[in-house]
């Protein structure tokens, strides 16, 4: 292939996100966006200056705008993105209202100081992505009267059941629990424990859940996982829990044990917040 039809495919090729199939599932996720349009909807004001870290497709930032947002700033690291993102800003007429920053949302400064802060890099129970670095950076630049669109964010978890056996295979790993693939749900065991609740305004780097957890089964059986799951908190105080691209629950394995109705059982749990699942201990204490 010539050289000049070499860098005009691989051009076009970098207009789409194959590369980046989470980015359209966000956006093809109606459930999630149209949840994300009402709490922007009824948080950002005429003339307010917005922040939206993670741009990603740039649908939240474009819904900020018609939300009557003098000036968003949308920052995004992915260059796939940014590619995508000043194609679409412009195609849809946004170019005088959105300005595109290719940034590290964990480390950027701020143009200017926002009226109100977008940032959806949220990962079921905050193990992974990186919503708390993003958070504690762009505190640096708000005002008094600075709003964040995801103000808390509650971590909560079950004693379950999950699906380990594949093709006759043993495969004790964490994962997800994907809302579509129903054979894959698993049996809840117990009541649901509170495990914290993350106030974005005031959380911390490399804080860390310690908790105990204690359960009480409500039925006999094997217990084989964790059920850790989310639910989000708007500060127009809509509330949102999960979705198909969204904060869905994830299964992380723990060794078997027998459990008995009503006989409580409590476990250690503790990881960074974004640390990723490398930092995740569980210990069982009785």
């Amino acid at each position: 292939m010539p050289l000049k039809q070499k860098q005009s495919v691989m051009k076009s090729m970098s207009d789409f996100w194959s590369m980046n199939e989470g980015t359209f599932a966000c956006l093809h996720d109606k459930k999630r966006t149209l949840a994300f349009r009402k709490a922007i909807r009824n948080t950002i004001k005429k003339d307010d200056i917005v922040v939206e870290l993670g741009a990603g497709s740039g649908i939240l930032s474009m819904f900020a705008a018609d939300a009557g947002a003098k000036r968003v700033y949308a920052v995004e690291l992915d260059q796939g993105n940014i590619i995508s993102l000043k194609q679409t800003i412009k195609e849809n007429g946004y170019e005088k209202i959105i300005e595109i920053i290719n940034a590290d949302a964990t480390t950027i400064n701020f143009p200017e100081k926002p009226d109100v802060v977008i940032c959806e890099m949220i990962a079921t129970a905050l193990i992974e992505e990186l919503q708390v670095p993003a958070m504690c950076n762009a505190r640096r630049f708000f005002k008094k009267t600075t709003k964040v669109l995801i103000e808390k964010y509650d971590i909560y978890a079950e004693l379950v059941n999950a699906k380990s056996n594949f093709y006759n295979k043993k495969f004790n790993i964490t994962r997800f629990e994907l809302p579509e693939m129903r054979d894959m749900k698993s049996h809840i065991l117990s009541n649901t424990v509170l495990i914290d609740t993350i106030d974005m305004m005031s959380v911390k780097i490399n804080k860390k859940i310690d908790t105990i957890l204690s359960f009480t089964p409500n039925k006999s059986a094997t217990a084989n996982a964790l059920r850790l799951h989310g639910k989000t908190f708007f500060s127009s105080g809509d509330i949102f829990e999960s979705s198909t691209s969204y904060d869905f629950p994830i299964i992380i394995p723990i060794k078997e044990i027998a459990v008995k109705e009503n006989n409580e059982i409590s476990f250690k749990l503790s990881y960074t917040l974004c640390g990723g699942p490398k930092s995740i201990k569980i210990t069982r204490l009785s």
